[in-house]
């Protein structure tokens, strides 16, 4: 097995008066696609905040491969200037400076089409 691109060890993170989410392990290799499944309040946003780097966690180690980098999108983003959400994707500040060798495939997100990109670096 190939090592993760990015990978989180005894992830914890408190919020609140008690702990959101406390000994988790996460490995993403390349070419994993991920689900993140659960209730209203679960934590999900935070835990993919997590991910990205935009919250410190209270526990845990975050490992990334050199290069990759990780962009979080909105929930409702102001798409309502932009023709497509990938115009809109591309136009951030974090968009990547790298031209898009294909369009692996397309999948509804947020009830709006969003193409899965692969990068050449």
């Amino acid at each position: 097995m190939a090592a993760p691109v990015l990978a989180y060890e005894n992830l914890g993170l408190v919020q609140g008066s008690g702990w959101l989410f406390r000994g988790l392990d996460l490995f993403v290799g390349a070419r994993d696609r991920l689900a993140l499944i659960g209730r209203n309040g679960a934590g999900k946003t935070t835990l993919l905040k997590c991910l990205a780097d935009l919250i410190e966690t209270d526990e845990g180690r975050r490992t990334i491969q050199p290069g990759t980098k990780v962009v979080l999108l909105e929930q409702d983003p102001p798409v309502t200037d932009f023709a497509t959400l990938r115009d809109f994707a591309l136009s951030g500040p974090a968009a990547p400076a790298t031209s898009f060798r294909n369009v692996r495939r397309s999948v509804r997100m947020c009830a709006l089409p969003v193409e899965i990109l692969h990068m050449t670096t």
